[in-house]
C-alpha cells in the first residue's frame, strides 16, 4: 500500500532541503508563506549528520586546527 503525502509533509521536505542546500531561513520562509520562527518551529528538522557538521564548524571557529609550518 502506498502512503499518500499531505501538503504539510511536502512543505517540511522542501523547507529542510532548501535549508540544507544553504538557502537562508528568511528566504525559505517567504517562499513558503511563513515567518522565520514558524518555519524553524514547524518545518525544519536537523538530522544527525547536520548536527555533527555544525559541531565541527563550531569547534573549528573556537579552536582552529593547527597548521604545521615547513621547517
Amino acid at each position: 500500500m502506498i502512503e499518500q503525502l499531505v501538503p504539510h509533509q511536502v512543505q517540511h521536505s522542501i523547507a529542510s532541503n532548501l535549508i540544507d542546500a544553504g538557502r537562508g531561513i528568511h528566504e525559505v520562509a517567504e517562499r513558503l508563506g511563513h515567518d522565520a520562527a514558524t518555519l524553524i518551529r514547524c518545518y525544519v528538522c536537523v538530522d544527525a549528520a547536520r548536527r555533527l557538521q555544525v559541531a565541527h564548524e563550531i569547534a573549528d571557529l573556537v579552536a582552529p586546527p593547527t597548521r604545521h609550518l615547513a621547517a
